[in-house]
């Protein structure tokens, strides 16, 4: 399995909403926008944002689901070696025959 980390540049929405203005800004007809209408120019960008936020609040739950499922599924292995080596510990002694462990 490949442990590498992939490098993600992270974009922080700040900086998206910065570029958007300046966009926005460029286009003749923007000084004309009223409040309601720069409000309906935002709007999508905005909830696009919080999607993408959601979504990755998703992933690092899943991520964190994913490692604790591999943890306690590592747990439960070692356990069952360790049960089975005291098992067969305990079918090698004598007391294993008068308990009902044994062959005989």
């Amino acid at each position: 399995m490949d442990d590498r980390i992939p490098i993600i540049k992270e974009i922080l929405p700040e900086e998206t909403m910065a570029k958007l203005i300046i966009a926005l800004r460029a286009m003749p007809e923007f000084m004309d926008l009223d409040v309601v209408q720069l409000a309906s120019v935002l709007s999508p960008h905005v909830q696009l944002m919080v999607m993408d936020a959601e979504h990755k609040e998703r992933i690092f739950c899943l991520n964190d689901f994913y490692n604790l499922r591999e943890k306690l599924i590592d747990r439960e292995r070692k356990a069952f070696q360790k049960r089975s080596e005291l098992l067969v510990q305990i079918l090698g002694r004598p007391e294993a025959k008068a308990l009902g462990m044994g062959n005989g």
